[in-house]
């Protein structure tokens, strides 16, 4: 599947899990979204919105125009790429000895840009094997004793052995970067990044909304008599659900508010979605 491809199937997803929202607030069933070049062939020459929604009633003053902008840093996604797979070969190294489910919390990027605002691990390949030996070690022990909702953090042990891992400053203290275990679950037999929390922290937030074009295409729907306009934050599964921040950002936003009806945080990993302008 190429990247546009997987792009507009999130896109759809987004909008359909919007829609089975706002049908339900508003009590009006629509058909399945369709892209506005499909039915206005005359956009395909032009920048356009992405959806449009119309009522199965055929109530014109009800249709809805949709647009769809999803909030992630390609970096960010592709340091919790890194962080997964190297969890799944520790995993592995721990099958026989894993008695649940364990999930990880932690800042430390494995591969960051030089502009990054997350502690860096500075390892090269040759390091790489080291670090899962280390990994297995003292997560195999940490593991044995613990019971579900139990948490440690393990950065001061793995700083004690493995020079490379980052500190941070508490205070003008140094301390090791936090490595945080968790027992989710007493099911199960893996080591995972916790969904939806893991790395999510007010910076890695902000460096994704300050990416985020906020023009939009609406106002051409609004010359197409749409009287419904809805503009769609796609928030990826690696953030936090946090209406509140994306509330304060928006504040000082520049967005057309003529062309919008409304801005919504849509969640398509666990189907939740909500107002944020105006304040819902």
């Amino acid at each position: 599947m190429s990247d546009d491809e997987k792009k507009k199937r999130e896109e759809l997803a987004c909008a359909q899990c919007f829609l089975k929202w706002y049908s339900s607030r508003h009590e009006v069933e629509f058909n399945s979204p369709v892209r506005a070049e499909e039915v206005f062939p005359e956009l395909k020459v032009t920048k356009n919105w992405d959806f449009v929604a119309i009522p199965k009633s055929g109530n014109n003053e009800q249709k809805l125009a949709l647009e769809v902008k999803r909030i992630i840093r390609p970096t960010f996604e592709r340091q919790c790429s890194q962080w997964s797979l190297l969890l799944k070969q520790v995993s592995q190294n721990l099958q026989n000895t894993l008695s649940g489910t364990f999930d990880v919390f932690t800042y430390v990027n494995l591969n960051p840009p030089k502009s990054t605002k997350f502690r860096v691990l500075n390892i090269n390949h040759a390091g790489y094997p080291q670090l899962v030996d280390i990994l297995t070690d003292n997560i195999g022990k940490a593991v044995v004793s613990m019971n579900q909702s139990d948490q440690i953090d393990l950065g001061p042990r793995i700083l004690s052995v493995f020079p490379s891992w980052p500190i941070q400053y508490i205070k003008n203290s140094p301390t090791a970067c936090v490595f945080y275990l968790l027992k989710s679950s007493n099911k199960g037999n893996c080591i995972r990044l916790a969904p939806g929390d893991a790395f999510c922290e007010e910076a890695a937030m902000n460096e994704a909304l300050e990416t985020l074009d906020m023009t939009t295409q609406l106002r051409l729907a609004r010359c197409k008599d749409f009287q419904q306009t809805a503009f769609l934050l796609n928030l990826d599964s690696l953030f936090s659900w946090d209406p509140e921040t994306i509330k304060k950002w928006l504040i000082g936003t520049d967005f057309n508010e003529s062309e919008v009806s409304g801005i919504y945080l849509v969640q398509v990993s666990c189907s939740r979605v909500e107002e944020v302008w105006p304040d819902g």
